[in-house]
């Protein structure tokens, strides 16, 4: 499966735009830790759900999709 590349000014670009959507004051300060499982939550309307994976803890993460497709 073929991988999907961006400049660095366009994740700049999605960045920006992410942050001014949660909160404009994040832009103009130093860089610091930003609430992104938050943002993830409530900008763009997805839920998180964090499970153990493996009973050794080998697997770090995994993108399970609605159609029940899961990538490696």
């Amino acid at each position: 499966m073929p991988g999907i590349f961006f400049r660095p000014q366009t994740l700049e670009s999605i960045a920006r735009k992410s942050l001014s959507e949660y909160d404009t004051a994040y832009l103009g300060r130093p860089p610091g830790p930003v609430p992104i499982e938050t943002i993830i939550e409530k900008v763009y309307g997805l839920s998180i759900e964090y499970k153990y994976l493996t009973n050794d803890g080998r697997e770090l993460g995994r993108m399970i999709y609605d159609d029940g497709i899961d990538i490696f």
